[in-house]
């Protein structure tokens, strides 16, 4: 999953519960200083940040750390290459990037 980043808003269990049921490994990555539409082109066809519901981040950067979360994803999955998930956190400071494992939420390590 990757989301915007919503300081001041308050969970209400749906996120808890995708990671308490699953049997996966859980990707969650937050881009800092993003809204929900920095997800989708929306900031370019309105840049009145008010109307549009997108962050502070600049959108081609929400584009690029969106695209570069799910191609290693899918490069790790679905080609099976050695890819470390969590390392895009320190190639873009802005990403928060949590994983975790079931019921226990124990990080993984090596993803």
């Amino acid at each position: 999953m990757i989301k915007a980043w919503y300081p001041f808003k308050e969970t209400d269990g749906k996120e808890d519960a995708y990671v308490n049921k699953s049997t996966w490994v859980f990707y969650e990555g937050i881009v800092l200083q993003s809204g929900h539409s920095n997800f989708m082109d929306i900031p370019y066809m309105v840049p009145l940040k008010a109307l549009s519901q997108a962050g502070d981040i600049d959108p081609d950067l929400a584009i690029e750390i969106t695209g570069r979360v799910v191609t290693s994803f899918f490069d790790k999955h679905l080609k099976n290459k050695e890819i470390g998930m969590r390392a895009l956190s320190s190639e873009y400071k802005i990403l928060d990037m949590n994983i975790s494992k079931g019921d226990s939420l124990t990080s993984m390590i090596n993803n």
